[in-house]
């Protein structure tokens, strides 16, 4: 909604929960945390995402940054959004020794 005067508020827990939802959408991403950091006037994220093995590095951080992270900055109306990101190598489910 566009009227003048309107103003539309979403809380840090959407914005973080719908940026976990994109990212962990990403080929070779096995699950994401995200939290919405900073200020109302300048939001920030950090982002945590755990990869599978073998997985592009290059093809994630392309995915993140142009898909991801531009969909939230758009959703925002925002031209910059400062973002901390992790990357862990997902750990294999232990093999059970009988």
């Amino acid at each position: 909604d566009r009227t003048e005067g309107a103003e539309l508020v979403v809380t840090a827990s959407a914005i973080a929960e719908a940026v976990r939802a994109d990212a962990e959408r990403l080929d070779g991403v096995s699950r994401a945390r995200v939290r919405a950091v900073g200020s109302r006037t300048a939001p920030a994220l950090r982002v945590t995402l755990w990869l599978h093995e073998g997985t592009d590095l290059k093809s994630v951080w392309a995915g993140l940054d142009s898909q991801v992270l531009a969909r939230a900055r758009e959703s925002l109306g925002l031209d910059a959004l400062p973002t901390a990101v992790r990357l862990e190598l997902d750990t294999a489910p232990a093999k059970r020794v009988r």
